[in-house]
């Protein structure tokens, strides 16, 4: 029996099917991606690698929360918890684990709230215990597991890997750009900031004054995201090394000895610093085009309304 976030679930399995699957996580999945594409970036197909890369990351975020959430709610059922969570129960554990207003889990620690110095103390804290920089790795965890939720959570980021992943509907080439000129008279000369990566793609929107039966009606926003991918190399290196040592906590908790376990950190602790650049890399522009429909139109744009069009045409 577990439950994910509040919907309680009962599951059966065959003896050992959780360690089974424990034992067959790749943790170094994302940081072969993350050294693989970070070598064309140079090359012809470099806006190429930055997608791979972008996506890589979202991937590697959605992969990283899904496993930490099972370890906090169903550690000796995570093949079940990870098979019923959807993406909006994932997102909303992230949401409120950031604003420290999670509801109190099901969940066999105990925990009375989240936070992610909650979170990394129940598993950093066990995976490092009796080292020195135990404390230091738990702080160090969650503030970097707090910056990656903020990432998870952004709207456009998700807009942005939907668009590629379903159907592909985001244009790659440059990101948006910003262009300084001095005054008249300055001796200095104008100067344009701009990225060789981004991508553009479109998102439906509500109208801005929406009617009561007319969610139907919707508008259609333009997107603009400049993807800085040498911030996300590093940033799914510690996606890899977070997701090991998720996995590894899982293990212990299963049973699994801790001598047959890697726990794994970076080599500097600069990698963790909070001050670095955002480890997205991500800059976002909207265009919201404003539309009006006018009152008298409405009759004529309900679902049946549209309907009995369609089949006209037909």
């Amino acid at each position: 029996m577990f439950a994910v976030a509040a919907e309680p679930y009962c599951a059966w399995w065959l003896k050992d099917t959780n360690s089974t699957f424990l034992r067959g996580i790749d943790t170094s999945y994302f940081r072969y991606l993350a050294e693989v594409h970070s070598k064309a970036l140079d090359g012809e197909d470099k806006q190429r690698a930055a997608v791979a890369l972008r996506t890589s990351y979202y991937h590697g975020l959605e992969t990283l929360f899904m496993l930490i959430f099972a370890a906090v709610q169903a550690p000796k059922a995570v093949v079940g918890w990870l098979l019923k969570c959807r993406s909006v129960q994932l997102r909303k554990l992230v949401m409120e684990t950031t604003s420290g207003k999670l509801r109190p889990i099901s969940t066999m620690w105990k925990l009375e709230e989240a936070s992610w110095p909650r979170v990394s103390k129940l598993v950093n804290g066990r995976i490092f215990a009796g080292q020195e920089e135990c404390e230091a790795m738990q702080r160090a965890f969650a503030q970097l597991w707090e910056r990656f939720a903020n990432d998870f959570t952004e709207e456009c980021v998700v807009d942005e890997y939907n668009s590629f992943k379903h159907g592909f509907r985001a244009h790659v080439g440059g990101g948006p750009s910003m262009v300084a000129t001095p005054p008249k008279g300055a001796s200095a000369e104008p100067f344009k900031i701009a990225s060789d990566f981004g991508s553009t793609f479109f998102v439906p929107r509500e109208l801005e004054s929406p009617r009561p039966g007319f969610k139907h009606l919707f508008r259609i926003a333009y997107c603009h995201v400049n993807i800085q991918p040498t911030a996300m190399v590093s940033a799914l290196s510690m996606i890899s090394i977070s997701i090991n040592n998720v996995v590894a906590f899982l293990r212990l908790a299963n049973g699994h000895l801790a001598e047959g376990l890697e726990i794994r950190k970076p080599t500097k602790m600069e990698a963790f610093d909070p001050a670095a650049e955002p480890l997205g890399g991500l800059v976002a522009v909207t265009l919201k085009p404003n539309v009006t429909i006018p009152d008298n139109e409405f009759p004529q744009l309900t679902k049946d309304r549209i309907l009995e069009r369609l089949v006209l045409l037909c």
